[in-house]
């Protein structure tokens, strides 16, 4: 039986429903709606006048458990691992938030004590 399936938004999680569903053969065709100019939805990356760059949307995961390791299947099969850059929880990087004002960045507390 011929089933299409239609997939609105290519954000992470349509482009990963898309993935799943090739992936697991259970359709025969899908299509993707994606209602802006380009995919990603809320990742994207933007540059200021003077020159910062900031990264939008999700950029960190904490792979656990039986979604984490399928979320690391779908990465190595994509061919995508060497775009991974592993960072422990105990490094500076995993803490500090800063907010961008008057093109300087100030760092936030990290915690309320």
């Amino acid at each position: 039986m011929q089933r299409t399936v239609v997939v609105a938004g290519g954000g992470i999680s349509g482009l990963t429903a898309c993935y799943h569903l090739v992936r697991l053969g259970a359709v025969s065709k899908v299509i993707l709606l994606e209602g802006s100019g380009r995919l990603g939805g809320w990742m994207h990356t933007t540059r200021t006048e003077d020159g910062a760059i900031f990264e939008h949307g999700p950029r960190g995961m904490r792979p656990a458990g039986l979604v984490g390791k399928n979320t690391l299947c779908m990465i190595s099969e994509l061919g995508l691992e060497g775009d991974l850059l592993p960072v422990p929880r105990s490094h500076p990087t995993a803490k500090n938030r800063y907010l961008y004002v008057n093109k300087s960045l100030h760092k936030l507390p990290t915690s309320i004590g």
